[in-house]
């Protein structure tokens, strides 16, 4: 600041050519090249956050669900939704993980003459978004296997069809539909089926005595902790027939019977410790939002 005026900082913003997907795709190669070992995966964290705003004239800004109200008060506020993709890296002088973000989009809701119900092509939902960044990271980024982990928020159809080299780690949603791997061929005439029988809710799979529970010691939230997990091999309906996929259900053995988490993987070789560890693996990206705005003033003009 004292050799140029900060206004040559705002001229560059709002009038020369330039792109942000570009900037974070080299923000993310530098990232990978010095933070993650040769060859290892990449675990890229998805989410979303709020930042708040004054005035009614700026542009993408609605009524938005605050996460971080006060729950006296009403959980909305004012200002712009940005979903971010960032990288999570171990640093050697911290012993928690931490996130750095590379690419982001600008949520808007649906426009009000879109059906309900029904996508708007020029607003598409925050989980259309991410999948837009995280085939933008895999292009940039070949040869790396990619580990998406979401929130529940993000356990949707978009991520179908994804790339052999990415996969995706989020929590499932109680009453999800899964059914049976696609049966082997059966000597009959006709198209071959595509999906398996339809199997019970996740809530009577943890109940069934048939179940297998093992016994796993996990790190996650800079604690370890004594889990009882149970792995089934399923497919899920807004991934397609063509994505196996992996319910894993975590019991903690201090609290009553059932199950208190159940997570989903695409990615049939990391055991169900390693998926447990790697969904907690996604904090760093709340983390990173507090640090940025509280201590930072990202958001701020």
């Amino acid at each position: 600041s004292g050799v140029w005026h900060h206004c040559r900082a705002h001229r560059f913003f709002s009038h020369a050519r330039w792109s942000v997907d570009e900037l974070g795709l080299r923000l993310a190669v530098l990232v990978v090249e010095r933070f993650v070992e040769p060859g290892a995966a990449v675990l890229v964290a998805v989410d979303d956050t709020l930042m708040h705003r004054l005035g009614r004239k700026i542009h993408g800004c609605f009524w938005h669900h605050d996460a971080t109200a006060n729950s006296n008060r009403t959980a909305v506020a004012w200002g712009n939704n940005w979903v971010v993709v960032g990288i999570v890296v171990r640093l050697p002088f911290l012993e928690r993980a931490v996130c750095l973000p590379v690419l982001l989009r600008l949520w808007q809701p649906r426009r009000k003459q879109i059906a309900k119900g029904k996508p708007d092509p020029e607003r598409p939902g925050k989980p259309e978004l991410a999948r837009e960044m995280i085939d933008l990271l895999a292009a940039r980024l070949p040869g790396r296997t990619i580990h998406v982990v979401g929130d529940a928020a993000y356990a949707t159809e978009a991520w179908r069809g994804l790339p052999s080299s990415v996969t995706l780690t989020s929590r499932l949603r109680s009453n999800a539909a899964l059914f049976a791997p696609k049966p082997g061929p059966t000597g009959q005439r006709g198209r071959p089926r595509k999906w398996g029988e339809r199997l019970a809710s996740l809530k009577q799979i943890a109940a069934d005595p048939a179940t297998c529970w093992v016994t796993h010691t996990v790190r996650r939230y800079g604690k370890e902790e004594t889990l009882t997990l149970a792995q089934v091999d399923c497919l899920w309906g807004p991934l397609g027939p063509d994505t196996p996929s992996r319910v894993i259900l975590v019991q903690d053995t201090s609290k009553a019977a059932g199950y208190q988490l159940a997570l989903i993987t695409t990615d049939p070789h990391a055991s169900a410790a390693e998926i447990v560890e790697r969904y907690a693996d996604r904090w760093p990206i709340e983390v990173a939002f507090e640090e940025g705005k509280e201590l930072f003033g990202v958001g701020h003009a």
